[in-house]
């Protein structure tokens, strides 16, 4: 008698060990590997497994093999005697796998043409979701007036943007073409005070050159309703504070073409998706113009180039031989008493200051 079937790979060794001990080695082992990955009828995982033969004689080893084969999970798949039996048994075999596998092309053919069709179909039910979540979120915010059935959205809107917002509501009226279009009425803003009034939210006109400035000055807070706006303010005393700090001509220049080749490609750029540091940049494009050429300004006044000294009118204080200090060129006619010149440098700082051992502190402190 024997058995046949298929076990895993990894149960081989130990499966073999065991049967050669239960029958005192009166049985017949054979494994011959599978080339390719069988799925578990148990697991329904992907598993390498061996095919077995097993041959025995007597039915105390039948009952003991059959003992081992389930503590090891070895699938047993009957196989006849005779070759008569066995020819019939492959033949109805191929006869499943070829049913089985017309089944499965017919599967994947019918899931392809079906995943084809939603395919072509997403782009537009996902715009039809949006636009109908955007729809019911408008009219989640409107008023729902039972008794005359209509919906009441109750809205701030800038003065200057009422003829707008009129023109809006009759484009959507012919869009939409209903019988009926919508009604605006316009109301005066409450005035804030100390008997509960709503006070109406601030609004700041901004273009792309003040959108930076006020998007600064929100960051910490925004102004209530008919304040002075403080961002009119910052389009000079921010960049000009950082110019205070930072000044130098070199790097001024270099701050200044960069915005302005941003400047000249706003066109362009805008239509592009930007990551978030070139956005950065790209957003900051006046502010950062604005910068460089306050830096320019303050590096003259620093005399820095690149954090070199430029001596465009020539230093006003000379060293000589009978003092450690330096006096003036133009009143030097007593080296020890150190006088100061009688014409100072004319614009910005002495190169010489770069010179002396106090240079950067009292640099540092001067732009601080």
């Amino acid at each position: 008698s024997y058995y046949t079937g298929v076990v895993p790979v990894d149960r081989q060794a130990s499966m073999e060990r065991t049967l050669f001990r239960a029958t005192r080695g009166n049985c017949y082992v054979k494994f011959v590997p599978v080339g390719e990955p069988l799925m578990d009828p148990e697991t329904r995982e992907l598993t390498q497994k061996a095919v077995y033969v097993i041959l025995y004689s007597g039915a105390e080893a039948k009952n003991k093999i059959s003992k081992i084969l389930q503590a090891y999970g070895a699938n047993k798949y009957p196989f006849g005697e005779t070759a008569e039996d066995q020819r019939l048994a492959l033949s109805e075999c191929t006869s499943r796998l070829r049913d089985l596998e017309a089944v499965l092309s017919q599967t994947r053919s019918t899931s392809h043409d079906t995943l084809s069709f939603v395919a072509r179909k997403v782009p537009g039910w996902k715009r039809k979701i949006l636009r109908e979540k955007a729809v019911f979120h408008s009219m989640n915010l409107l008023n729902w007036d039972t008794s005359s059935k209509l919906f009441i959205a109750e809205a701030w809107c800038a003065a200057f943007a009422i003829n707008e917002v009129r023109n809006a509501l009759a484009i959507g009226k012919q869009r939409s073409r209903v019988q009926m279009e919508s009604m605006l009425e316009v109301k005066p803003a409450a005035q804030h005070g100390a008997h509960g009034k709503t006070i109406p939210p601030t609004y700041f006109r901004t273009n792309r050159f003040t959108a930076v400035f006020q998007g600064i000055v929100e960051s910490y807070g925004v102004a209530s309703y008919k304040e002075l706006n403080p961002a009119v303010f910052t389009v000079i005393s921010f960049p000009f504070l950082f110019a205070v700090m930072f000044g130098d001509v070199g790097h001024g220049i270099v701050m200044a073409l960069v915005a302005m080749y941003v400047i000249s490609l706003e066109q362009k750029i805008s239509r592009s998706k930007l990551d978030e540091m070139t956005q950065t940049v790209y957003d900051g494009r006046y502010i950062i113009l604005l910068m460089g050429v306050f830096s320019i300004f303050t590096g003259l006044i620093y005399n820095e180039f690149f954090a070199v000294p430029l001596d465009l009118f020539g230093s006003r204080w000379k060293f000589t031989s009978a003092s450690t200090m330096a006096c003036g060129i133009d009143n030097c006619a007593h080296p020890a008493a150190v006088k100061p010149p009688l014409a100072p440098y004319p614009f910005g700082f002495d190169p010489v200051w770069k010179s002396t051992s106090t240079a950067l502190l009292f640099f540092n402190s001067y732009k601080m």
